[in-house]
């Protein structure tokens, strides 16, 4: 039977509590590289169907045209995070290494497809906060965490 509820467009209860799960994998931990020590925040957004691609990201994350996205699979992302979390002269914390680890398989086991990286800055050149967002589709949601780094 479908849904007639006209917001389901706008909110999905399975997609919204995996954003707040994610999200809590990371509570305590800073983004690494950031000049800032940024946090990490849960997202959800509703997006088109079709193939995640930067229109369709940008688009729903209401980004304006003067950001430069990148978008590519966040494995080697959690993989370069996860080991210098873990080096003793990088993060030094075992702890967040394993979060991160366990963090990426239950990304994998519940987004639908990849789980991707997306990065959006500004003009290069100028002093600004990159958006660093982790995520991938729940159903017609782009879900994850994502963090402010300040580039300068």
């Amino acid at each position: 039977m479908p849904n007639s509820n006209p917001s389901e467009s706008h909110f999905n209860p399975l997609a919204d509590r995996l954003s707040h799960a994610f999200a809590a994998m990371t509570h305590g931990m800073l983004y690494p590289g950031s000049e800032s020590d940024s946090p990490y925040f849960r997202f959800c957004v509703p997006v088109t169907d079709g193939d995640l691609t930067v229109e369709s990201l940008k688009s729903a994350l209401h980004l304006a045209s003067f950001w430069k996205l990148r978008l590519e699979p966040a494995s080697d992302w959690f993989g370069r995070t996860i080991v210098w979390a873990d080096d003793p002269n990088g993060g030094g914390n075992p702890i967040e290494a394993d979060t991160y680890e366990r963090l990426q398989e239950i990304m994998r086991a519940n987004i639908e497809g990849e789980v991707w990286r997306l990065t959006a800055e500004p003009q290069p050149g100028h002093y600004h906060d990159t958006r660093h967002y982790v995520g991938g589709r729940v159903e017609k949601f782009f879900v994850g965490f994502m963090t402010y780094s300040v580039e300068t």
